[in-house]
């Protein structure tokens, strides 16, 4: 489980590009898109609200790995230096 763990956290980011650069490719809607559009207008503000966003679902979803890492690995002894 900890190797399951160690890899899932790096795993998030490189899921959310692949999800933005499919989005670019060939979505109607999303945050890819919005960048896209936003780049074709010169729209810093739009652009800037995305990659915002798109901080926060990283942070959000690392946040829901290291509860329930917390969660599953708990009889794992912990350095005190974490």
């Amino acid at each position: 489980m900890a190797w399951v763990f160690a890899s899932l956290s790096s795993a998030i980011s490189f899921a959310l590009i692949g999800v933005i650069v499919g989005e670019f490719i060939g979505a109607e809607r999303g945050i890819g898109r919005l960048i896209i559009e936003s780049k074709a207008r010169a729209e810093a503000s739009g652009m800037l609200v995305a990659v915002i966003v798109l901080m926060l679902v990283g942070v959000a979803l690392s946040a829901v790995i290291w509860r329930l890492q917390a969660y599953l690995l708990r009889w794992q002894q912990r350095n005190m230096s974490e």
